[in-house]
């Protein structure tokens, strides 16, 4: 099971990373990719696309893999860790 995670998480990674180089704000880029991808499921919401853009702004790839991130279930790093630590370091 932790490896499965640990490629989830990694591909949202991957996927928040590509939209953070890819999306202007107001063009609503986001809305549109999450249209797009609605027939590969439901992990691709509107909402969790935006959970992916600010999980990799938060973290760096090299702390996802030397951490125990991977190791997380994605709702539980999502919606308790990030949204409730003011800080980066409360994180860890």
């Amino acid at each position: 099971m932790v490896v499965v995670n640990s490629a989830m998480i990694m591909t949202y990674y991957e996927i928040g990373t590509i939209i953070n180089k890819r999306k202007v704000w107001g063009n609503k880029y986001i809305e549109r990719l999450s249209n797009d991808l609605k027939n590969y499921g439901k992990g691709y919401s509107y909402e969790n696309l935006y959970r992916m853009i600010k999980f990799s702004k938060e973290f760096s790839r090299k702390e996802i893999m030397s951490q125990l991130v991977t190791q997380i279930p994605w709702s539980t790093l999502v919606t308790v860790i990030m949204s409730k630590s003011k800080s980066h370091e409360e994180m860890f």
